[in-house]
């Protein structure tokens, strides 16, 4: 009885790390050869819209025809997930656990310096922890990375349950931190990523005790309960050379561009089921749909989109992501779980009294000027950059990682960071 009891506990160490009731257990992503047929038997059928109105090199109704059929021919003829595969393997070391029946999946980067700073990196969509392969090894001396998937999202398989929205994720964030044997650390995001980053800084300021932004979701002033702040929202767009500092954008050139480029965000927050038939059963259909994002949010510059900007296998990956984990439904339903929030005002009502940094890139979507997102945040760092765009990690890594050392470094890096236990 005492050797089978042995060996059970042997197997189980063996498939992660224990704490208690918690397990970690190491993750590689390893796609079904069944799955990578199916894929390539739906690309060879592809049915694309029979008439082309406008010219087809043109973005101004969406996808680029021309880029859509080349994308394709590259992923059905060229692309080599295999080889990909194996690199995210190398270079992303993988683990998964389960909290709150929540499966969690993340990449964990310990860095070589015993007291380095624990930082949590959170990305949003149509992007992944993919977007920050080309940043890490530029922070790895600094920090202990954690890049967990958003519930929902990768390999993080969503729960079925309702009602897991930024604020939860932020919670369930904040537990794996601590399974992880971080009490304390430090936190970077965009996208949704900078809401549940925003989040974490309001709601847990012991164990959150900095954040950094490359993308200010809390910058609505005209949603806050404060009447002051409300009214010094309203002069700010009535009269912006009153307030806005030098290369901030006013709200009547801002609010006009997140206007056009909302379509996708009204029909993911309300109607996710229907968007994501096609988005489940058309691998063309869910290129187009995250391409046309990766370009409209980029900084092109003078450089061609495709093999210029990004590479076809970078595009690609960054939609097979989503295709072999099945997770284009659970992704844009992150959207409805969180029109409740917006829509009560109870998001607006967050304070983030951690201190804050704020990365404008001027590709940005979201670009507020810095007194809108004052009554949100302390922010101690407040930084323009001459380039960039939506996907600061991908697009612009050095900026982004020089300008986060840059602030965690003024805050704590004269000291080893304390209260940390090692796994």
């Amino acid at each position: 009885m005492k050797v089978l009891l042995a060996v059970t506990l042997v197997v189980y160490v063996a498939a992660g790390w224990v704490r208690g009731a918690d397990l970690v257990e190491e993750w590689k992503v390893d796609v079904d050869e069944g799955e990578l047929r199916d894929l390539k038997a739906r690309l060879g059928s592809t049915r694309l819209p029979g008439v082309v109105i406008g010219e087809e090199d043109s973005w101004d109704r969406g996808m680029n025809v021309r880029d859509l059929q080349h994308l394709l021919r590259y992923w059905k003829d060229d692309y080599d997930w295999r080889s990909v595969e194996k690199a995210i393997n190398e270079e992303l070391p993988q683990y998964r656990t389960t909290i709150a029946g929540n499966t969690l999946h993340f990449a964990h980067l310990k860095s070589p310096n015993a007291s380095a700073i624990p930082l949590i990196m959170v990305h949003g969509w149509p992007g992944s922890i993919l977007e920050f392969r080309q940043i890490t090894p530029l922070l790895r001396s600094r920090f202990h990375i954690v890049l967990p998937s958003l519930p929902g999202y990768g390999f993080s398989r969503h729960s079925g349950k309702e009602g897991v929205h930024q604020v939860v994720t932020a919670d369930l964030f904040v537990a794996l931190m601590s399974r992880l044997g971080y009490p304390t650390f430090v936190a970077q995001g965009g996208d949704w990523g900078s809401v549940v980053v925003s989040a974490l800084g309001a709601n847990y300021p012991e164990r959150c005790r900095a954040i950094h932004l490359n993308m200010v979701p809390l910058s609505m002033p005209l949603m806050a309960p404060s009447f002051f702040t409300k009214a010094r929202g309203l002069l700010t767009a009535l009269f912006p050379s009153w307030f806005l500092l030098e290369n901030e954008t006013p709200a009547s050139v801002t609010f006009p561009k997140v206007l056009k480029e909302a379509g996708y965000f009204y029909e993911q927050s309300t109607k996710p089921q229907t968007l994501a038939v096609g988005l489940t059963d058309s691998p063309a259909g869910l290129l187009a749909w995250i391409t046309e994002k990766l370009w409209r949010w980029s900084d092109l510059g003078d450089r061609p989109f495709v093999g210029g900007k990004y590479t076809e296998e970078e595009i690609i990956t960054m939609t097979m992501w989503y295709w072999i984990t099945d997770t284009a439904y659970s992704s844009v339903n992150y959207y409805y779980e969180f029109l409740p929030l917006f829509l009560d005002g109870s998001y607006f009502t967050l304070r983030v009294d951690v201190p804050t940094a704020l990365a404008n890139f001027p590709e940005e979507v979201m670009e507020p000027p810095r007194c809108d997102a004052e009554p949100f945040y302390n922010i101690q760092r407040y930084t323009h950059f001459p380039r960039g765009g939506h996907f600061a990690a991908m697009e612009e890594p050095e900026l982004l990682a020089d300008d986060m050392i840059a602030f965690f470094d003024s805050l704590y890096g004269d000291t080893p960071w304390v209260n940390r236990v090692e796994l």
